[in-house]
């Protein structure tokens, strides 16, 4: 699995050097291997740029992590024609360039010979199936170099891609078992100058980490991840990594009031035999000793999101915990206490690839 996080270059470095450090102390605590930065930033001067550069190379050193640098456009064609700004570029000892656009194979060519990287990474975003084959066999032909793809991200709302044009773009690469990268944006620190998220896909523009990773996981299916944003949160990585490592997801619940605290407050596991209408919960039951005696009460309509208990009309169900999917009649024997963040809902989707949910009150 490949995870990553994004640095980007600064006029004031120096403010930053110290932010820039812990930050890549805290991805390495949660084993992030490799840290992405760029070198094309129309906002900055190029020189300012890779001044910055340098100094992130530094730290990325230090905690053994590989620095992948993305390039293009006005600014490759520039350094490439200063040696002085090459070779300045060299002490950086780049492991992967992601070659964003406005580039030929004699720029490769040279980028490969003067900075002897690892590998380089695509643009999984722009390119048709015909021009994917043609720069798959180019880079083939390049010795000892890695190929990966990487997707762009969207600052601008609206503009992210959407699945099924990312899933084509995937299949492109896939059939040559290269891996794709994506962006996971930040809600809290999101990016200027537009600070409305880096997403790959725009669906997860105000997501948070843990439903982008699970969808990531299981509908895009890739094993390599970007923070896009910079600075994340240690509650953000935390969330990353519960998720890959399979630990119980938080859900926030609202409840009507306090009676039922010990048989929602808990961690579930859903049946894996649940339908498209209401999530069982496996441990409810096990927690509410089996068929307790739980009163008639809040017998109205189940709409979608609500939390419910079977009471005691339903002999030895009384107990159970049950999430509802899609909205359904009231039913004297089932109980309505309350209902799951709406936000939350849709990580309870991925409940039959093994994860379980920890409620708490929101």
């Amino acid at each position: 699995m490949n995870k990553c996080i994004s640095i980007f270059p600064e006029t004031n470095i120096d403010d930053f050097k110290l932010k820039w450090q812990q930050y890549i102390e805290l991805a390495s605590k949660y084993n992030f291997t490799e840290v992405f930065t760029t070198i094309h930033l129309p906002e900055l001067l190029l020189e300012k740029q890779i001044e910055s550069l340098l100094v992130i190379s530094k730290l990325t050193k230090q905690y053994q992590m590989d620095l992948i640098v993305d390039v293009g456009g006005l600014y490759l064609k520039k350094f490439l024609d200063s040696q002085e700004l090459f070779e300045q570029i060299k002490e950086a000892k780049i492991d992967f360039v992601r070659l964003d656009y406005g580039y030929n194979q004699s720029d490769v060519i040279k980028l490969n010979k003067e900075l002897n990287p690892k590998g380089f990474m695509i643009n999984a975003s722009m390119y048709s199936e015909k021009e994917v084959d043609e720069k798959v066999e180019f880079f083939r032909s390049l010795d000892n170099v890695e190929i990966r793809a990487c997707h762009n991200f969207y600052p601008r709302e609206e503009s992210g891609l959407n699945k099924k044009f990312a899933l084509k773009q995937d299949a492109m690469f896939k059939k040559y078992n290269i891996p794709v990268y994506y962006f996971i944006p930040s809600l809290k620190k999101s990016r200027g100058p537009v600070f409305k998220g880096l997403p790959t896909i725009e669906k997860h523009r105000y997501n948070d980490v843990i439903l982008t990773t699970l969808e990531l996981l299981y509908i895009y299916k890739t094993d390599s991840f970007m923070f896009s944003d910079q600075f994340y949160d240690e509650e953000s990585f935390k969330q990353f990594n519960d998720v890959i490592n399979h630990k119980p997801l938080e859900i926030k619940v609202d409840l009507l009031n306090d009676k039922y605290d010990d048989i929602v407050l808990q961690t579930h596991e859903f049946r894996y035999d649940s339908n498209k209408e209401f999530l069982r919960s496996r441990s409810s039951r096990q927690m509410s000793q089996y068929a307790s005696v739980v009163a008639v009460d809040n017998n109205v309509k189940r709409l979608k999101g609500s939390i419910t208990i079977d009471n005691k009309l339903y002999g030895r169900y009384s107990g159970e915990l049950q999430v509802v999917l899609k909205d359904n009649k009231k039913d004297k024997r089932v109980n309505v206490v309350g209902k799951v963040d709406k936000k939350d809902l849709e990580k309870l989707l991925y409940y039959n690839y093994g994860y379980t949910y920890k409620f708490v009150k929101k």
